[in-house]
């Protein structure tokens, strides 16, 4: 049983009711204030329905058909909506499902994250192409990272809390960061190989610079390493460039202690050892690394000796030591001098008071003494102090020929060409007059004692043995002299060597004058003699 109202207008008003059955409105039935809806179908309502105890409503419905909840919602099941959920105070900042299997957030109206339906993640790209892809442009907050950076991680801002990225591959595989742009994605790459623990870095997309697992640095680059340098350089080779605004620099430090340095600037190159009684040391590899040459804390070098300073000190500015030959080579140009001088000042003449050169132009050796030449070894053998490259005939001078020993004396008055002294002084010379040559032995009498008058001459004259023969080296030439043994028997003095010895003998002929002249004496004495008793037998 139950209550009908038809009718449009009308109106029921009741404090309490109970109806057991249904109730049936026609038109519509306005609740003023309703605490309590128990409906199992379709609840309609003009303006909305309230849910929650007042004043703080906890959730309503308008009539708009959104839904506000100011708490906490729980659903028992799955909430389902057509294509986004929208911030009730900013409607244009959203999530939303824009297509099957995506997933959407937007702020200010526009799209900025997206996950597809493969799992990849595009911020500022509708269309991911990898599991993460960020995109777009980026103007750094006030205050905040600047610089056109498009990520940024960050810790709480806490001066000792730590912030970091990892990207973790297989035991050997590679992780890896891509560079580029929308034409060369991959133009440059920072590679760490996990199978050999080396990090590589690529420009250009090769490979540029490596470090190994000890930490070893190779650079591969055509145009070197610049460091603090716009430029490289522009050598065909590798190189090195560190450039500063007055030079620059390698330092070579023991725990922030200097020990030497290789600077560079306008002035030149300066290699420093900065520690005191250092040395500069070269050393090569031959098999086993060893030292090869040396500059001491002194200046000193050496080249085969760790210690030039061990040798003359007149001479160890510079040494050249080897256990077996040792040499220095200096190479000139064809129509060049190659030269070593001797100075004793740094202008003038005094740059060369003395000198030892070779004129590679006409292949002679000089030496110069006082500024000036006063040997020269010609390229045929000459060797002449007159600074020519000819035997002196003329003037003073000396020279060796092939053959010859050439001797000159200036003038036409007697000059000395040679002189010859032993421990008691002169004992000869060779006199050059306007006339000829003098060969002169020393005779003083002031230089001898126990003087005897030769007797017996004729008979010892009498026992030497002339002949007339030719050498065996120039048959062609017929002489009279003695044979040496021969002559040793019967005059001792004259005669060098002996018999059948390793060195031939030798004969000094003119100490047969003494000899001889004492012969032809006796001779002419016994002429006078004959010569008187001839004429006595004649007077008789």
């Amino acid at each position: 049983m139950g209550v009908q109202i038809n009718g449009d207008t009308g109106n029921i008003s009741a404090t309490k009711a109970d109806y057991s059955g249904n109730v049936t409105i026609g038109g519509t039935l306005t609740y003023e204030d309703v605490t309590n809806i128990d409906s199992v179908g379709l609840v309609t309502a003009r303006s909305g329905i309230e849910v929650g105890a007042r004043p703080g409503v906890a959730a309503s419905i308008s009539v708009d058909g959104n839904m506000i909840v100011s708490g906490i919602s729980t659903f028992g099941g799955d909430v389902q909506v057509p294509d986004k959920i929208i911030h009730a105070g900013d409607t244009n900042t959203a999530i939303r499902f824009p297509t099957a299997d995506t997933v959407t957030v937007e702020t200010g109206g526009s799209e900025r994250v997206r996950i597809d339906s493969s799992g990849s993640v595009g911020v500022n790209v509708n269309s991911p192409a990898k599991l993460m892809h960020v995109s777009g442009s980026y103007s750094a907050p006030t205050g905040g990272f600047g610089g056109s950076v498009y990520s940024v991680i960050s810790n709480s801002g806490a001066a000792n809390n730590n912030c970091g990225l990892s990207i973790n591959a297989g035991n050997n595989g590679v992780s890896f960061i891509q560079l580029g742009d929308t034409d060369d994605a991959n133009i440059g790459t920072i590679e760490y190989n996990n199978s050999d623990n080396s990090m590589v870095f690529d420009v250009n997309a090769s490979e540029r610079l490596r470090i190994g697992s000890d930490g070893a640095i190779l650079v591969s680059n055509s145009t070197g390493i610049g460091i603090g340098a716009a430029t490289n350089g522009s050598s065909s080779y590798p190189s090195v460039t560190i450039s500063g605004t007055s030079g620059g620099a390698i330092h070579f430090e023991d725990d922030g202690d200097l020990l030497a340095d290789i600077y560079g600037s306008s002035s030149g190159l300066s290699l420093s050892t900065r520690k005191t009684n250092d040395a500069i040391i070269f050393q090569t590899n031959s098999g086993t690394v060893t030292e090869k040459a040396r500059i001491d804390a002194s200046g000193y070098m050496g080249l085969g000796t760790n210690s030039p300073s061990s040798y003359n000190n007149k001479a160890y500015n510079f040494v050249i030591a080897s256990s077996g030959n040792a040499g220095m080579t200096i190479a000139g140009g064809t129509s060049s001098d190659s030269s070593i001088y001797f100075a004793d000042g740094t202008s003038g003449a005094a740059q060369y008071a003395g000198w030892i050169q070779y004129e590679h132009d006409n292949n002679a050796l000089t030496f110069g003494a006082n500024e000036n030449e006063r040997l020269r070894l010609a390229s045929d053998g000459t060797f002449t102090n007159s600074g020519s490259s000819s035997a002196p005939t003329s003037g003073s001078g000396w020279g060796f020929t092939t053959d010859q020993l050439y001797l000159s004396t200036a003038g036409t008055s007697a000059n000395y060409a040679l002189r010859f002294y032993n421990d008691n002084g002169l004992v000869g010379s060779v006199l050059v007059n306007g006339s000829g040559v003098t060969y002169n032995t020393s005779s003083d009498y002031r230089l001898k004692e126990n003087e005897v008058t030769i007797s017996d001459a004729i008979s010892k004259v009498k026992q030497l043995k002339p002949y007339t023969f030719n050498f065996k080296a120039d048959s062609n030439t017929t002489i009279d002299g003695f044979f040496a043994h021969e002559a040793q028997e019967v005059i001792p003095y004259a005669v060098t060597g002996e018999k059948d010895a390793e060195e031939m003998q030798s004969m000094d002929y003119g100490k047969l004058t003494p000899l001889l002249t004492a012969a032809l004496q006796e001779a002419i004495t016994k002429i006078e003699t004959l010569e008187a008793d001839v004429a006595a037998l004649k007077s008789n």
